[in-house]
């Protein structure tokens, strides 16, 4: 059983070496400046959730524009009395037109471009709150893969020197020098070595598979991570990391502009209870009680 286990594990190690391997092929070597400035330009999440503002603009032109005037040509298409069709003529000729013209009243139209504006701003900062919390999953993901990176080459070197004890213990215990339960007690240790850097790899695979996503890299690319050199400063005090926060936090805006858009629409709502004002003029030959009706 011990036997059959091991050699799962081995098969599991060897699997999970190879795939590295194959991602190795297109390694790119980026730090935290260069992933970012990539976040930016290529993220397709990033730019999915931008083009809700661009709608939103497009709303507010749409709520600007007025109620386009409405064309009304009626004409006598058959005359019982002369058997005529599409009679005309001042004579006896049927021919009526209208032109209507809807008026917004009670600051609807107002309204409307209020609250389309008020949209804008909430969907730049729901935007803001997606960009956010996705570079700040850029960040996690980063940070992983380094410190993965590290932990590995720690391993690495574990291994290796376990690997030179293990060589010299069996050499003792050939000779008769050395019991044998030390021998297993090292191998059974560097087999739990080798399981703890394939679970380190595969988290870090994971990790891998998050940030080519928000960085819009191919699945065949190995990211290797860069530390910068990042020169450290003292914290600012509490107050004013609060009172910053309340300024910019995209979540804090977006509720407070959210406020602001149900009360604006809760004014349009009101508004639309006055009906619509609508002028027009009429002409008509001859279906009125006189010729010629102007109205």
């Amino acid at each position: 059983m011990i036997c059959i286990l091991l050699s799962m594990q081995s098969l599991q190690l060897l699997t999970a070496q190879q795939n590295v391997g194959l991602l190795k092929l297109d390694t790119l070597k980026i730090d935290i400046t260069q992933a970012e400035q990539q976040f930016v330009n290529k993220s397709l999440l990033l730019l999915a959730a931008k083009y809700n503002i661009d709608i939103s603009k497009a709303n507010v032109l749409q709520a600007k524009q007025w109620y386009n005037p409405s064309i009304v040509y009626a004409q006598q298409l058959y005359d019982g009395g002369t058997n005529e069709f599409f009679n005309n003529s001042k004579e006896n000729g049927q021919v009526d037109v209208q032109l209507n013209q809807m008026i917004s009243i009670a600051g609807k139209h107002i309204n409307a471009v209020k609250l389309a504006k008020l949209d804008v701003e909430r969907s730049q900062y729901a935007f803001d709150e997606v960009a956010l919390s996705l570079k700040y999953e850029l960040y996690s993901s980063f940070s992983d893969i380094l410190a993965a990176q590290k932990k590995l080459a720690i391993y690495k070197n574990t291994e290796d020197n376990l690997t030179l004890l293990i060589n010299a213990i069996d050499q003792q215990v050939k000779l008769g020098a050395s019991a044998g339960n030390e021998l297993i007690r090292l191998q059974a240790e560097q087999q739990n070595l080798r399981n703890d850097r394939l679970s380190l790899e595969s988290d870090m695979l994971e990790s891998q598979k998050s940030l080519k996503q928000l960085l819009n890299y191919n699945y065949n690319n190995y990211i290797l991570a860069k530390e910068n050199t990042v020169s450290v400063s003292d914290p600012p005090a509490f107050e004013t990391i609060l009172s910053t926060a309340q300024k910019n936090r995209p979540d804090i805006l977006l509720a407070g502009t959210e406020v602001k858009y149900q009360t604006q629409n809760l004014k349009l709502q009101k508004s639309t209870a006055i009906p619509d004002l609508t002028l027009g003029a009429e002409y008509d030959r001859r279906s009125s009680y006189v010729l010629n009706y102007y109205g």
